[in-house]
């Protein structure tokens, strides 16, 4: 470059503390280079008004013109030269005439030299043969694109030229600063570890029911019911007569004084939640299903069916004042050639607040009563029902033999029915009282047949998160292809409580140290 109309500027009127001078075959290296000199923080009061460094590098600060004019004017305007050396800065004419031109300005002024790649003195540029140099050596000193502590105290080395402070200045003000910083990094990951640590997830834990009693066969069922987990097992070899299977209820199977107060039953323990057989409810509920489906208004709507009476009827009362009855019609030889499974018609009485409705819904096959029922249903002999804040509903499980099993509501009380949810079959559901329109549903295991192809799948969660949402799966327990999973119930505190062969999890929020911790 040549020397005439450079600019002359004044002591203590640089616009740059430093130019960075190299070759656009080390760009990349220059660029991190000048976002470490800009990015350190001096001592406070070190430059007038700021505490950063302010670097010249082409590709950052030149503006369109004359190359050599800006160039020209950045040099004259920066105090201190800093030179990225290698075999490519070497061979740089560009690289040579900055040197030469920042020289012509004053020789007192400081030159810095980086060694980037080689050795010297083969690296360095022509004009910087002719001096001795101290240079920082930075050829192996990023990793990962972390720069290495040993290649730190090299560009410390730099910033102290560039600021024109005594490098032992620098060191302990560096080490100081970088014990302040990790005591904040510090301080915030704590302070993220602990909300991380405090937010609740929902989380499946075993419960421990009857932890005294034993020879436990195996759970038949359980529920909640009014804020207590009920639950009906099965021994053998103890009770009154001995020698023989019986099943004991426990009416507060979580509370460990309580559940030593069994009762012992002659027959299944059904939980509300389930439509009983006709025989079996007209025992446990006191004669209203005999009743309910004896009454001139059902009779009735079953003679303008032509239907002569109610074979193989189930009755419950899922809820407080609703009472429901589903009754079969014949099944019509009407065989799908891919499922072989045939379509029925059934009706479904239901009595709510005095009135009764009676409707006939597609799709419910018809059922066998008693101990005919097929192994896939529940222990507890019983179909699925459930009262929601938006309707009642109706779910059928999977059979082997005929009927697709499915999942039906009602919005008005038992006038009309609409399938819902279009799973292959439903073992129990329960709706959460707190969360309106949330239902869960779980679906058993069984075996698809499509013409010669048969697919086994396993026990199943789906939940509807709300009025109107669609379904979505919900992970359940840990449970093997050929187990059952019965949904019991939400417990008051809104935990979700669910049997899976023969133990009983629950479903609950907690927060991540007591997961930890397992308490």
């Amino acid at each position: 470059m040549d020397r005439h109309d450079s600019p002359q500027p004044k002591a203590g009127a640089f616009r740059y503390d430093a130019f960075i001078s190299y070759s656009h075959a080390d760009k990349d290296a220059a660029a991190r280079l000048q976002h470490l000199l800009e990015g350190y923080r001096l001592p406070a009061g070190t430059l007038p008004g700021s505490n950063r460094l302010r670097v010249f590098r082409d590709t950052t600060d030149i503006r369109s013109g004359d190359l050599r004019l800006e160039l020209k004017t950045a040099l004259a305007e920066s105090r201190v030269l800093v030179v990225c050396c290698s075999h490519a800065a070497a061979d740089s004419r560009w690289v040579a005439e900055e040197i030469a031109e920042f020289r012509k300005q004053g020789e007192d002024r400081p030159i810095a030299v980086i060694l980037l790649s080689g050795s010297i003195p083969d690296a360095l540029p022509g004009p910087l043969r002719d001096v001795e140099y101290r240079y920082s050596d930075l050829r192996r000193g990023w990793r990962l694109g972390m720069l290495r502590p040993n290649a730190r105290v090299e560009v410390i080395r730099v910033i102290a030229v560039v600021a024109g402070l005594e490098l032992r200045t620098l060191i302990p003000w560096d080490r100081r600063r970088r014990r302040q910083r990790l005591a904040a990094v510090s301080g915030v990951g704590l302070m993220l570890l602990t909300i991380v640590l405090a937010l609740p997830f929902r989380a499946w834990d075993q419960l421990d029911v009857l932890p005294e009693i034993r020879p436990l066969q195996y759970i038949v069922a359980c529920e909640v019911k009014d804020g207590q987990l009920s639950l009906a097992a099965r021994y053998r070899g103890i009770g009154p007569q001995g020698g023989r299977d019986y099943v004991a209820l426990y009416h507060d199977a979580l509370n460990p004084v309580r559940a030593a107060q069994q009762e012992w039953l002659e027959r299944n323990f059904s939980p509300i939640g389930r439509l009983l057989p006709l025989e079996v409810a007209s025992r446990e509920l006191s004669g209203w299903g005999v009743a309910m489906l004896g009454s001139q208004t059902v009779r009735d709507a079953l003679q303008q069916r032509e239907v002569a009476e109610a074979n193989g009827a189930w009755v419950g009362e899922p809820c407080p004042g609703t009472r429901v009855a589903i009754f079969p019609l014949p099944l019509e030889a009407q065989a799908d050639e891919f499922s072989g499974l045939p379509e029925g018609v059934s009706f479904v009485v239901v009595q709510a607040g005095g009135a009764i409705h009676m409707a006939e819904v597609d799709g419910v096959p018809s059922l066998p009563a008693g101990p005919l029922l097929p192994r896939s249903f529940s222990p507890s002999w019983g179909l699925p029902v459930a009262c929601s804040t938006d309707g009642l509903w109706l779910g059928m499980p999977l059979r082997d033999d005929q009927g697709a099993g499915g999942l039906w509501r009602t919005t008005d009380s038992g006038v009309s029915w609409l399938v819902e949810g279009g799973g292959t079959g439903v073992n129990s559901i329960v709706a959460d009282p707190k969360t309106p329109g949330r239902l869960v549903v779980s679906e058993p295991p069984g075996l698809l047949r499509s013409g010669v192809h048969e697919l086994k799948y396993a026990a199943r969660l789906k939940e509807q998160p709300g009025p109107q949402a669609d379904w979505r799966s919900f992970v359940g327990p840990a449970h093997s292809a050929n187990s059952e999973i019965e949904l019991c119930g939400f417990l008051p505190d809104g935990t979700l409580v669910v049997r899976v062969d023969e133990f009983v999890y629950s479903n609950a929020r907690r927060s991540t140290l007591r997961r930890l911790l397992a308490y």
